[in-house]
């Protein structure tokens, strides 16, 4: 009976200390896949900076010779389509259109001045079907907006719509939906408060309801794609427009 006891005691410990190094095993095999895993996204992220680099100064190459473009009225280059540079292809395109929505900061007794006119086609129709302008921030500082409609054959200039009440709390919108597309349109933001700036987010739409954007006299923005060794980047610069 005794020796019997001893048996089982042994087959216990014997149990227990697989069951221990089944344990110690799982153990250092998750912290092997955990280890494995670390490295492999570290070395992913290494690859992604050395061709996001490429890609970047490839994008510096693009925004030079846009500036050159613009200051010397030249009218070729990789701006008019796809080229490859030191391996990097790359894509622009350039635009005087602000990116839609447009995101402002209006600071305390100042206003902005938005002219919805199609920048192609100054002194005709403006094409824009709605507008929308929508409070953002908790500066709780009033904001007043004046929508003036402009016929473009006559030049007659009337006030279109404005705000009863001032906007002044985040989220709140003021909105036209019944713009007329062959007329031109003056937005005006005026901001009342004497504190705090207010940020707006100003949303324009054509006749079709699709995003029309607002005229960025003074400023081109140019979009760069630049893709190399299957990475794809997007950047966008900002061009002043010298007369």
């Amino acid at each position: 009976m005794l020796i019997q006891s001893k048996q089982q005691e042994q087959d216990n410990q014997a149990g227990v200390s697989l069951l221990m190094a089944i344990l110690v095993l799982a153990s250092i095999t998750a912290i092997s896949f955990s280890l494995a895993t670390i490295v492999l996204t570290e070395i992913r992220s290494s690859s992604d900076i050395v061709r996001s680099e490429r890609a970047l100064y490839a994008s510096y190459a693009v925004t030079e010779e846009a500036l050159f473009r613009y200051s010397r009225n030249v009218t070729y280059g990789y701006l008019l389509g796809g080229d490859e540079i030191n391996g990097v292809f790359v894509e622009a395109t350039d635009t005087q259109t602000y990116p839609m929505p447009l995101i402002d900061v209006i600071d305390p007794g100042t206003a902005r001045q938005y002219n919805l006119i199609d920048s192609a086609d100054p002194y005709g129709a403006g094409g824009y079907g709605s507008v929308r302008v929508q409070y953002a921030g908790n500066a709780a500082e009033p904001l007043r907006i004046d929508l003036y409609e402009i016929n473009p054959s006559t030049g007659e200039r009337t006030l279109k719509s404005t705000t009863l009440d001032p906007l002044t709390e985040n989220g709140e919108e003021w909105e036209d939906l019944s713009l007329n597309t062959a007329m031109q349109y003056d937005l005006q933001l005026f901001h009342e408060g004497s504190s705090e700036a207010i940020t707006v987010t100003v949303y324009t739409y054509d006749g079709g309801g699709g995003d029309k954007g607002i005229p960025s006299f003074g400023l081109t923005f140019v979009d760069i794609t630049a893709s190399y060794l299957g990475l794809t980047r997007k950047y966008q610069t900002q061009i002043p427009v010298v007369e």
